[in-house]
C-alpha cells in the first residue's frame, strides 16, 4: 500500500484553519483549488475550524458535480473493510474516502494524505465516493469547447478568427 505524504496543507490560503481533512481530500481528488472547495463545504454547512460530517461531504460532492454538469458521485457504504482491502479492490480511479475519524484522497491506488499516520492500512473505511468523472467531465468540456485561431495567408493578410469543429460534430 503506497502512501504519498505531501504538504497538502500548504495549499491552504485561509489562515487558522483546522479539522479540514475532508476539504483537502476533496480538493486533491477532484483537482480543484483548496479555496474553491472550502467555499463549497461552507455552503454545505461546514463551520470554520470544525470537521465535516458524512452528509456535508455528500452534499459538497453533489454541488461540485452540479457545477461540472455531471452526475452526482454515488456514496458507497463500506461494511467494515480495512483501507488495505479497499485499495486492493480499487486500483484505478479518483476517490474521496472517509475512514474512521479522517478523510483521504485515493488516486489510482495511492493514498494522498497529509496527517501523521492517520490513514494506516488497518483503518476502517466508512464511505467512499468515486469522483473520477468530475475530473473527466472537466477535461471533456475543455476538449469540446470550440477552438478559434487566425489564418495568416501570405498574400491575403490576416483573416478573422475561424472556429474549428470538434471531433463530436
Amino acid at each position: 500500500m503506497q502512501t504519498v505524504n505531501e504538504q497538502y496543507a500548504k495549499a491552504r490560503t485561509i489562515s487558522n484553519e483546522h479539522n479540514d481533512c475532508a476539504v483537502i481530500a476533496t480538493s486533491v481528488a477532484v483537482n480543484k483549488p483548496y479555496d474553491a472547495v472550502h467555499a463549497v463545504y461552507a455552503a454545505a454547512g461546514r463551520k470554520h475550524r470544525r470537521g465535516s460530517t458524512i452528509t456535508m461531504m455528500d452534499e459538497s460532492l453533489a454541488n461540485l458535480a452540479a457545477a461540472a454538469d455531471t452526475a452526482r458521485p454515488a456514496k458507497a457504504r463500506q461494511g467494515g473493510v480495512t483501507l488495505a482491502q479497499w485499495i486492493a479492490a480499487h486500483r484505478t480511479g479518483r476517490y474521496v474516502v472517509a475512514v474512521t475519524g479522517h478523510a483521504i484522497a485515493v488516486i489510482d491506488g495511492v493514498i494522498h494524505d497529509w496527517g501523521r499516520a492517520t490513514s494506516g492500512p488497518r483503518k476502517r473505511v466508512l464511505y467512499s465516493w468515486d469522483v473520477s468523472h468530475l475530473t473527466a467531465a472537466e477535461s471533456k468540456a475543455r476538449r469540446a469547447a470550440p477552438r478559434a485561431f487566425e489564418i495568416n495567408w501570405p498574400k491575403l493578410g490576416k483573416r478573422p478568427a475561424v472556429e474549428c469543429p470538434t471531433l463530436d460534430d
